[in-house]
């Protein structure tokens, strides 16, 4: 297991690789394209406005504050540049950011202290078959860029480590300014790359105080000036969110969940997903512990940077789980962590094969190798090819697949919708629906948990209720609204109802 001949090659290996993933993106997106969420109306609507009058308002005309700024300023500057809309554009600009993601890993394994090219073949496949890569790049989410921002942070940090020069560190700082206004989790950005300047043996206690001063405020300033647009803009810093109510050992279970699922032979089950989970968390630190002791050469290494970055991902999406309201612990949550996990459980085994005295030895280790990576592939090969069978059907799941775009309620209010009276407004279930495949303005029905805001859309008599049946997740039940208002059918599918009241 050599290395490869030059760094030339070093690079061109990586390309079939980058190209495999962008046709990947490229064919999910074919039947209906690119997948939509609520959340990407959100950053479609933002970006859509931003162009049109210079605000970053959502599908209802609201001021964004759930979300932080980046994103829909990136998919504005694509429209921008390309005059063309984001969701037209999503299946291009996906398919190459995670091209990107997969040549700038190649540049990382590149640079480990032992890597062949056996292993960053094997890896750069991992990276490619991931259904949670392959999902948050089959949709319009904030994550496709997130992703790309943590591998470009990895290599950033990496020259300021063996430079340790002002310029590679303000090029580190601005990274993380952006991810942290790319996700409100970019935050774990900031962390990470802060505990490793303190705890850098290397630097001068004098020069380290400046250089985390210089660090934190470059890092934080965006973050800190979007949280102000917000509280301005919407009275929310992050939104109005909902206090946690999933304990923390239930969220380490789901955490484990996910990651046993990256795994070949762990079945989903509570305890042993929380198992899973504790050993995991325990194993990055102690890896981190172990480069640090190590010494200087290993702890500024990338492995060791990714490790950093994985513990503190990690630790942050369980402890804000726990702390704030939102969905549970899934793959797109955790997709970020998926390539920092690689690295630091696969980086080793490279050196480890070198390290065995006989070729038997040797050649047993491969061959354990193969096996877990065979299971690993075959493991993914069972959900890409259950995942492609849906989408090749009926579309990415989302509002570009057939369950949305035929929707029998969908259709009657685009072809009725100018006979709708304008003064009233229109609450549903799926509001984002209502904008994205009939071009109307819809407000979302107010959630149980804020009492007051039910108590407001009581007290309003007259708008539309469009009830969306497939629709999972409802803020407020209908039945609940019939207790409290008289509601006219104007009319009813299977799908979906349509109610008006006027009181």
């Amino acid at each position: 297991m050599n290395r490869p001949i030059s760094p030339l090659l070093d690079r061109l290996y990586a390309i079939p690789f980058a190209i495999a993933a962008f046709f990947i993106i490229f064919i999910y997106s074919k039947h209906g394209g690119i997948g939509i969420s609520p959340d990407s109306i959100v950053y479609v609507s933002a970006a859509r406005n931003l162009l049109e009058n210079g605000r970053l308002l959502g599908y209802n005309q609201m001021p964004i504050v759930d979300f932080p700024s980046f994103y829909p300023i990136f998919l504005a500057a694509v429209k921008f540049i390309t005059h063309v809309d984001p969701v037209v554009a999503g299946p291009y600009l996906n398919g190459f950011l995670f091209a990107a993601v997969v040549y700038l890993s190649s540049m990382i394994i590149n640079k480990f202290v032992n890597h062949s090219l056996g292993y960053k073949c094997i890896v750069l496949m991992c990276i490619v078959v991931a259904p949670s890569l392959q999902e948050v790049y089959s949709m319009l989410w904030s994550e496709s860029l997130f992703i790309l921002l943590s591998l470009l942070l990895i290599l950033a940090l990496h020259r300021y480590f063996k430079t340790y020069t002002l310029t590679s560190l303000v090029l580190a700082s601005l990274i993380v300014a952006v991810a942290c206004v790319t996700r409100y989790a970019g935050i774990a950005f900031a962390v990470a790359g802060g505990a490793m300047l303190l705890f850098d043996r290397n630097l001068r206690p004098q020069k380290k105080a400046q250089h985390i001063l210089v660090f934190s405020f470059i890092s934080l300033s965006l973050l800190v000036i979007n949280l102000y647009r917000n509280l301005h803009a919407g009275g929310f810093l992050t939104g109005n969110r909902e206090k946690g109510i999933t304990p923390l050992q239930d969220n380490m279970s789901y955490f484990g969940s996910v990651v046993g699922n990256w795994l070949p032979f762990f079945p989903d089950q509570y305890t042993i997903s929380l198992i899973v989970g504790w050993i995991v968390l325990l194993a990055i630190f102690a890896i981190c512990v172990y480069y640090w002791i190590k010494g200087n050469q290993w702890y500024v290494s990338f492995e060791n940077i990714a490790s950093a970055f994985a513990l503190v991902y990690a630790s942050f999406i369980i402890l804000s789980s726990t702390i704030s309201h939102y969905e549970r612990i899934n793959d797109r949550l955790l997709s970020p962590l998926y390539i920092p996990l690689l690295f630091s459980f696969t980086s080793r085994i490279p050196a480890l094969i070198q390290m065995e005295k006989t070729k038997g030895l040797r050649i047993a280790t491969i061959a354990f190798c193969l096996t877990i990576s065979a299971g690993f592939f075959y493991r993914q090969y069972q959900n890409n090819l259950e995942f492609y069978e849906d989408i090749s059907t009926y579309g990415i799941p989302g509002f570009t697949d057939d369950t949305w775009v035929h929707s029998q309620t969908v259709n009657f209010i685009r072809q009725h919708k100018s006979s709708l009276k304008p003064t009233y407004c229109i609450y549903s279930n799926a509001p984002e629906s209502i904008y994205f495949n009939c071009g109307l303005v819809g407000e979302n029905l107010p959630n149980s948990t804020f009492p007051e805001d039910v108590s407001d859309f009581y007290k309003e008599n007259y708008y539309y209720i469009v009830w969306f049946n497939n629709k999972e997740e409802t803020p407020l039940s209908l039945q609940e609204i019939k207790l409290h208002k008289k509601l006219k059918e104007v009319t009813r599918f299977t799908d979906g109802e349509i109610y008006v009241v006027e009181e």
